[in-house]
C-alpha cells in the first residue's frame, strides 16, 4: 500500500521501494528521500499542453 501511495507522487515503483527500505518503512521520510534522491517520472503530454513545453508532474504541481 505504501509503495502505491509514493508512486502517486510520480515516482517509479523501484525508487519507491528503495525509499521505503532506506527509511525503515516511514512514509513521510520515504517521500522526502524520493525528493532528494530520485527523479519523478515524465508525464505524458496532454492535448491541452500541445505546442507548449512539457513539464514534470510532481506532488500536485507542474514545473515547466
Amino acid at each position: 500500500m505504501s509503495v502505491k501511495r509514493l508512486q502517486e507522487l510520480g515516482f517509479k515503483e523501484s525508487d519507491c521501494i528503495k525509499a521505503l527500505q532506506a527509511t525503515s518503512g516511514r512514509l513521510d521520510a520515504s517521500a522526502t528521500w524520493l525528493i532528494e534522491n530520485a527523479a519523478p517520472v515524465m508525464q505524458a503530454q496532454s492535448s491541452q499542453q500541445e505546442g507548449s513545453a512539457q513539464g514534470w508532474q510532481f506532488a500536485g504541481f507542474e514545473v515547466v
